[in-house]
């Protein structure tokens, strides 16, 4: 518990700061995430592939955060690409997705905060969502139990857990819609519900990646908690559909398509 309050703590003094505090943080962060990636999928602390890894997701986010989101994604394709080649064939392919998997919800992070208009509302937004669907998780399937969600890759998760996760999410997406002027509170509802079911299906998949590996945590660097991976496995999917369904709506004002509905 002490240890999820400090890195909220962190991540809202930076989130608050600005543009660049926050892209700075990110960038950190997700080049610590590229070295556990490397961990779990190469059992190797330091290489050279982690080199590359790291040198691409973080130039990129700060790439983003300088305001060039489009060329950012574009080295991050070029650069999982070019990974995925050089691993072809190998039981570690997948160091190349990391790149992916990595790199553009730490550039989708950095693009919103980096909206004039609500970027700061929008991140702050979004990681409610997910911290709220986390804490439903757990206190529902701890408290409740029953059935598993998916026994093969998460032994631990249940349907109630799920169920709870998206109730709380759902009721962040009510609170949130009345602090946004012109903001719906049925599709404030519904967005937090999507982004809530995100990040319960990015948490599956690094517990599914996790198991094909055979860890049980991508690192023992935060306590009770075990890796940053481990910690923001949800908020790397929430975050990629955010920014997807928000450029869709308003692609100059990525969060404005987010919080904002007509």
């Amino acid at each position: 518990m002490l240890s999820g309050i400090a890195l909220a703590a962190i991540a809202l003094a930076a989130l608050w700061s600005g543009v660049w505090p926050f892209g700075i943080l990110v960038a950190f962060v997700a080049g610590i995430a590229c070295w556990e990636w490397g961990r779990m999928i190469r059992n190797s602390g330091f290489d050279g592939f982690l080199l590359l890894h790291g040198a691409i997701v973080v130039l990129s986010t700060l790439a983003s955060t300088a305001g060039y989101a489009v060329p950012a994604s574009v080295a991050l394709v070029v650069g999982a690409i070019v990974l995925v080649i050089l691993r072809l064939g190998a039981r570690d392919s997948l160091t190349g997705l990391g790149v992916l998997a990595i790199g553009f919800p730490a550039v989708s992070l950095a693009h919103l905060r980096g909206d004039s208009s609500l970027g700061f509302e929008a991140v702050l937004f979004l990681f409610a969502v997910v911290w709220m669907t986390d804490i439903g998780g757990y206190v529902f399937g701890r408290t409740i139990g029953g059935p598993r969600l998916w026994q093969a890759i998460s032994p631990g998760k249940t349907w109630a857990g799920a169920i709870g996760g998206l109730a709380l999410a759902a009721i962040t997406g009510a609170l949130a819609g009345g602090f946004v002027a012109n903001r719906d509170v049925v599709g404030s509802v519904l967005a937090a519900i999507m982004l809530g079911l995100a990040a319960e299906m990015g948490d599956l998949a690094e517990s599914g990646l996790k198991r094909r590996y055979g860890r049980k945590d991508a690192s023992a660097l935060i306590p009770g908690h075990g890796g940053v991976l481990d910690r923001i496995d949800g908020l790397l999917a929430a975050a990629i559909v955010a920014l997807v369904f928000a450029m869709l709506r308003d692609p100059m004002h990525p969060a404005a398509g987010l919080l904002i509905w007509p």
